[in-house]
């Protein structure tokens, strides 16, 4: 039996199902579900669609991380730091 890969067309293109991404399906399945188990079905499926629009424009309009970078540069969100990250607002730093 012969093994088949889907192989994506860039490097950084991540996996395709039906027709969302990776990193769309995951939240609108999680929707859906919850929708269906607090029986909100039409509210879940209202919001996957929204979520659906809105990450689909911000993927294909903008680079990666350019929602995290304008929440940081507005100071609505913190910046995530590695481990070995160091702070980019001190302005000395000890070994």
């Amino acid at each position: 039996m012969a093994m088949t890969y889907r192989i994506p067309k860039k490097v950084n293109d991540s996996l395709l199902i039906l027709f969302f991404t990776l990193e769309q399906f995951i939240p609108i399945a999680i929707a859906v579900m919850l929708g269906y188990t607090f029986k909100a079905a039409m509210e879940s499926m209202i919001f996957a669609i929204m979520y659906f629009k809105i990450t689909s424009y911000f993927s294909q309009n903008h680079p990666r991380g350019y929602v995290e970078h304008m929440l940081w540069y507005y100071g609505i969100m913190k910046l995530k730091l590695g481990a070995k990250t160091p702070d980019p607002m001190k302005k000395e730093f000890i070994r």
